[in-house]
Parts: C-alpha cells; sequence; structure tokens
C-alpha cells in the first residue's frame, strides 16, 4: 500500500516523491514504520483532520525537517 500510494503522488505531482510519510492521526507502529523506510522516507510526521494546506507545507519544509531531526523524529 505504501508503495502504490507514493507511486500515485508521484504521477499526480510528475515529480519524486521523498523523505516524508504522514501518518493518519500519527497512528503507526514497527510495522509501518518499516514499510515506509523501504520505500526511502527519512521522516514521520503526524497529520489531523484540522491540518490545512499551509500546515502541510510548513511540515514538509526544510526547517520543520531540520528540527525532527534534532528532535529524534527521523529514521
Amino acid at each position: 500500500m505504501v508503495v502504490a500510494s507514493k507511486q500515485r503522488f508521484e504521477a499526480l505531482i510528475n515529480d519524486d516523491v521523498c523523505g516524508i510519510f504522514a501518518y493518519p492521526y500519527g497512528d503507526y507502529g514497527e510495522r509501518e514504520t518499516e514499510a515506509v523506510k523501504a520505500v526511502g522516507c527519512q521522516f514521520r510526521i503526524a497529520m489531523f483532520p484540522h491540518t490545512d494546506g499551509f500546515k502541510l507545507w510548513k511540515k514538509s519544509s526544510g526547517w520543520y525537517l531540520q528540527y525532527c531531526r534534532l528532535k529524534g523524529k527521523g529514521f
């Protein structure tokens, strides 16, 4: 499912998707972590129903990812 999701998104934006996977409601376990690592994701972020386009952009921007790496949220 993770591979298919990544491929569909890449087809939609006509570009490579790299580095980030958003878990709905931040709900994930070891199985999900290993699946997203296998497709090359380096960060995990939680997404919630109130996450709008700006918050998505902010969470996927370079400075936020650096912050996540410092906090140990990267793989």
